[in-house]
């Protein structure tokens, strides 16, 4: 009598734990196993959380050269500068920041390729995940304006970890237990029963990242009210209501924070930029 065949996905949510194929299946179901691995059918889910922060760097970036750099000028310029040495000037500005910006990008390749061994070796691979989430930050703002004013991403992009820290060790609790049993480490095993404290604290050093890095870019009431209000006030809901134990309530925690608190803290620079 042959051996019964067990299913090889087992019924989990889109962004859970994934079996890896058994011998015995045909080629679809283990294409679509190995699909699922990926993570690519959960898209946009992970991909937005590391879309915001280059997003939210190149609105920073816009909003410091703002003063001085406008369509306006542009638009009324081109024609006569063309020849200007000052135009010449900053073009080889642009040149020398874009390379920069490409030496600095290949940090994230290494982070990257490190990353999935991180399970292995840490407790904490949420931490090493905030890094490369978070390149794009650094890159954004070097490949327009250099390393000039580096302090207020500087500040974000160890905002940008903390909130890593936050929504990872949220997705993690989906499969705490079978990353127990599998000998997986992560935040959400590290921490145990303090899960939700510790979480409140990642959000807490999001917040106040948020808040210090609008100080040091001279925002005004749009920033700290959209932003930093409407972020604060989204991971507060977060933390007393959701159920960690729940694995449907953690992957929809997961993805919220990829769609509003990301949006929020968009918009409030979008504003100021407008603004300024």
């Amino acid at each position: 009598m042959a051996p019964e065949r067990k299913p090889l996905l087992p019924a989990a949510l889109p962004g859970s734990a994934v079996t890896l194929p058994p011998s015995g299946h045909g080629w679809k179901e283990t294409a679509m196993a190995y699909f699922k691995l990926t993570r690519m059918h959960v898209l946009p889910a992970g991909a937005d959380v590391g879309f915001w922060p280059g997003a939210w760097s190149l609105a920073m970036a816009a909003y410091l050269v703002a003063p001085w750099v406008t369509v306006r000028a542009a638009y009324g310029t081109i024609t006569q500068q063309i020849t200007s040495p000052r135009l010449w000037q900053i073009m080889s500005l642009v040149w020398c920041a874009g390379q920069e910006a490409f030496k600095l990008g290949l940090g994230g390749v290494f982070i990257t390729l490190l990353y999935p061994l991180m399970k292995r070796w840490t407790y904490w691979p949420q931490a090493w995940l905030g890094m490369g989430m978070a390149w794009a930050l650094p890159v954004a703002w070097v490949s327009n304006v250099g390393y000039r004013q580096f302090l207020p991403p500087a500040v974000t992009f160890a905002g940008c970890i903390s909130w890593t820290l936050y929504y990872d060790t949220m997705y993690a609790c989906q499969d705490r237990r079978d990353d127990i049993q599998a000998g997986i480490k992560s935040t959400a095993v590290l921490f145990g029963d303090y899960v939700r404290l510790m979480l409140g604290v990642f959000a807490v050093v999001f917040v106040a990242c948020l808040a210090a890095a609008g100080t040091l870019m001279g925002y005004g009431i749009p920033y700290f009210l959209i932003s930093v209000g409407g972020a604060a006030a989204h991971m507060a809901w977060q933390l007393v209501s959701i159920d960690l134990d729940n694995p449907k309530e953690c992957w929809t925690g997961f993805k919220r924070n990829g769609i509003y608190t990301g949006l929020f803290i968009w918009i409030g620079m979008l504003a100021e930029y407008v603004k300024a």
